[in-house]
């Protein structure tokens, strides 16, 4: 499973479009406690996700996983707020139409 997980980030970076969801949706179900949370983000997948906040189709599902990546994990929680790019993103999606980002957006910026 461990070995697998750059992989999924590499399709989040440069797979085809279509195979971006279903790698979105492992790593949300993959992201279970504090030792998934760490080997995922330690595969790299802070930026992709950060990246993918801005692809309509996508940002739901790229902020839920960055959530659960958060989720009683202080180190990720900083490295979220460090990322490049990520705080910008994250408040323009408190004013996006779906309740559900903009709550996961402002969880994000707690």
């Amino acid at each position: 499973q461990q070995d697998g997980l750059p992989r999924l980030v590499a399709l989040l970076l440069g797979g085809q479009g279509e195979a971006k969801e279903p790698a979105l949706l492992l790593l949300l179900a993959l992201a279970q406690g504090h030792e998934q949370q760490d080997n995922i983000t330690r595969a790299g997948a802070i930026p992709p996700l950060i990246s993918l906040l801005d692809r309509m189709e996508l940002r739901e599902l790229a902020a839920a996983v960055l959530a659960k990546l958060a989720h009683e994990h202080e180190d990720n929680q900083s490295a979220i707020g460090a990322a490049t790019g990520a705080v910008p993103k994250l408040i323009k999606l408190l004013s996006d139409e779906s309740t559900s980002i903009r709550g996961t957006s402002a969880g994000l910026l707690h």
